[in-house]
């Protein structure tokens, strides 16, 4: 069921709303937010549309509330004690953080910045929220209040564009090689707007009485959602965030359907439902049949092909210790995955870093773009010397490592 709210009052169905919102929780910390927009717009419609008494909505309300607050707070305590205060997630701020004015405010310290990883951490990913991020206020000025909206409608059309027909995109393909066409929207030819669309008016127009039809109400959760997110970074290739939606949309699409051929007669009726159900059905299915097929055949990911070619090379010589850099090729750090792989630490990357930068900060090797500024650097600098090419996708990178007689670990 959709929401408890619509139906006669039965335990269950609250307490088990109130647990999936506590799981969902613990899966993604945007799900808590989320239960709070959710429910309580479910239960004003309930309260509005279907005239159900106040204090029944108002009991069933605090039962959903508090089964998700015993499924959550244990793990909300466990983050608050170990913040030192009130915490139930750390991504927002974060998130918010990297929507700031400004390109510099766009990149994770973690990634652009040389560090030295907490003690027993791979890399300071594993922990990003101890690190310097530029936080900022929407309020703090027109120019940052501006730079909000400017955000938020960014944001929002690029979840308008997943919801269209045809959603496609141009992301990075293979090494030094075009890009390739993907599909990154919700369906193939725009049901999900059309469902949409329809539920906005059903809910609007209470004189059609279309607001008794429980369908509708899927809107909340699909506006809720989008709402949580429009005001951080919204980039076109992240609809895993939106996966929660699906269902939900669905259900619009579905009542969608059935309530656009209401006024048909019977045979016809029957006929032009079973058509457009069918149609929609494979508007979901064929995308998400491509990428299945994607996925089994393997998607391409040129920098941890990279990384593994260059760790089975590392690991037979004698080149041991802490990374750093990036060595950027399409799907990520071709270093940081490298660091993974061979159970190093990754002391992160700077562009404008010098070869003695990192040495200083006690990197041992050193991933690089071949025959990019920094690759010039090191070829340059004496204290470090290059490994030898390796061939396949690995030689769009190059390694260097800092000679045994300069390493500051060794010198002491």
């Amino acid at each position: 069921m959709l929401t408890p709210f619509g139906h006669e009052c039965v335990p269950r169905r609250t307490i088990a709303a109130g647990i999936w919102w506590g799981l969902a929780y613990l899966s993604k910390a945007v799900a808590l937010p989320l239960a709070g927009l959710a429910t309580m717009g479910l239960a004003w419609l309930a309260l509005h549309e279907r005239g159900k008494p106040r204090r029944e909505v108002t009991r069933r309300l605090g039962e959903i509330w508090l089964c998700l607050a015993v499924i959550a707070a244990p793990w909300v305590g466990v983050l608050s004690h170990h913040y030192g205060k009130f915490t139930f997630s750390t991504t927002g701020p974060i998130a918010h953080a990297l929507a700031g004015p400004g390109e510099e405010a766009r990149y994770h310290p973690a990634m652009v910045t040389l560090h030295r990883p907490e003690a027993g951490r791979v890399t300071q990913w594993e922990e990003p929220s101890r690190m310097a991020y530029r936080t900022w206020s929407p309020l703090e000025s027109w120019a940052s209040f501006s730079h909000q909206l400017d955000v938020m409608g960014g944001n929002a059309a690029t979840i308008a564009r997943w919801l269209g027909p045809v959603a496609l995109g141009w992301l990075p393909g293979e090494a030094n090689g075009p890009p390739q066409l993907r599909f990154i929207g919700f369906d193939l030819c725009g049901w999900t707007l059309v469902g949409m669309g329809a539920a906005w008016i059903a809910l609007v127009r209470r004189r059609s009485r279309a607001t008794a039809r429980m369908w509708t109400w899927a809107l909340l959760p699909v506006v809720g959602l989008g709402g949580l997110y429009l005001p951080f970074w919204v980039q076109r290739e992240e609809t895993r965030y939106f996966y929660p939606a699906f269902p939900f949309l669905w259900v619009l699409v579905v009542g969608t359907v059935g309530w656009l051929t209401r006024s048909a007669r019977k045979a016809r009726r029957r006929a032009s439902r079973r058509i457009c159900f069918w149609g929609a059905g494979l508007s979901f299915a064929i995308p998400a049949l491509v990428w299945l097929g994607v996925a089994l055949n393997g998607i391409p990911n040129p920098a941890s092909r990279a990384a593994h070619e260059l760790a089975v090379h590392v690991q037979s010589s004698d080149s041991h210790g802490p990374l750093a850099g990036s060595g950027q090729l399409p799907g990520g750090r071709t270093g940081l995955y490298l660091a993974f792989m061979l159970r190093e630490s990754w002391l992160g990357d700077a562009a404008l870093a010098t070869p003695a930068d990192f040495a200083a900060v006690g990197a041992q090797r050193v991933v690089v773009r071949r025959g990019s500024v920094q690759a010039e650097a090191f070829a340059r600098d004496r204290d470090w010397q290059a490994l030898p090419e390796v061939e396949g996708v690995a030689s769009a990178v190059q390694l260097f490592h800092l000679m045994p007689m300069k390493s500051p670990a060794r010198a002491k």
